[in-house]
């Protein structure tokens, strides 16, 4: 398959590059630093694709006005996302994998068991806002055209290899290999689970209680 990525120079993108490199699929997007809010680059990243994995999220700059961050992560990933799928459908790409977070859940007691079926509910920081509402414009487009977008929200990544032995247990946690496996498989669905218009899944570590 031909398969586009944004934030193919992160963490999770360069790993997912060379899973699906190595499977023997055609990759897009390493070379360049798309900017999800310039519709043109979007625009020609889609184009004779036949997949494409959404990883772009902005990073919060440590000296930047709050405010203006705040903005920015918003913008990144409302527009961003947007952009991304508008862009996709226009294409005729067949499916959008989008990456969130199970950050979203922050609101639930630590004793509960999360499903999918459950609301989110993000804490109010422009980061888990700018995530479940990108969540919300993949829904809207998935219900024009069902089956077009998957969304899987992962664990905190982590790199099992770096991991200090002594480190805490967190059940969140998902290595960055596990991540890249599993959106792999997300890109051979031909058909979600209920709902059956939106592919929807938390994907973590295989943990107790997870």
């Amino acid at each position: 398959m031909k398969i586009a990525i944004t934030g193919a120079d992160g963490l999770l993108g360069q790993r997912l590059t060379t899973h699906l490199a190595t499977a023997g699929h055609d990759v897009r997007g390493v070379d360049a630093d798309v900017d999800v809010l310039d519709v043109d680059s979007v625009t020609e990243l889609c184009v004779g694709m036949d997949r494409v994995v959404h990883l772009a999220r902005s990073v919060r700059q440590p000296d930047a006005p709050a405010a203006a961050e705040d903005g920015r992560l918003l913008d990144t990933a409302l527009k961003g996302t947007w952009n991304i799928l508008h862009a996709a459908r226009d294409a005729g790409v067949r499916q959008v994998v989008q990456i969130s977070d199970v950050c979203i859940y922050a609101g639930y007691d630590e004793d509960h068991i999360l499903s999918e079926d459950m609301v989110p509910l993000p804490d109010t920081s422009a980061e888990q806002q700018a995530l479940h509402l990108a969540e919300g414009v993949a829904h809207e487009f998935a219900r024009e055209v069902p089956g077009s977008v998957l969304t899987l929200r992962l664990g905190r990544l982590v790199d099992v290899t770096n991991l200090p032995a002594a480190a805490p247990l967190d059940r969140d946690w998902l290595d960055v290999e596990d991540a890249a496996s599993a959106i792999a498989r997300g890109l051979e669905l031909d058909s979600y689970d209920h709902p059956s218009h939106w592919g929807l899944y938390n994907v973590v570590a295989d943990t107790p209680y997870r």
